[in-house]
C-alpha cells in the first residue's frame, strides 16, 4: 500500500527573493527585482507583472 500527502512550505514574509549577489556582474545583470516573499506572493495571487 502506498500513501502520499502534499507539504507546502512557505518562507516567512520578510525573507529575500531574489538572484545571488555573486551570480551577477556587468556582463550578467539579474532579470528580475528582488523583493521580499510578501511581494513576491501579493504580485502572483494578483497577476502583476514580476
Amino acid at each position: 500500500m502506498r500513501m502520499s500527502w502534499a507539504v507546502f512550505v512557505v518562507p516567512p514574509h520578510d525573507t529575500v527573493i531574489g538572484p545571488l549577489p555573486m551570480l551577477l556582474n556587468h556582463q550578467n545583470p539579474s532579470k528580475f527585482s528582488t523583493k521580499t516573499f510578501a511581494e513576491y506572493r501579493h504580485r502572483k495571487f494578483n497577476k502583476l507583472p514580476q
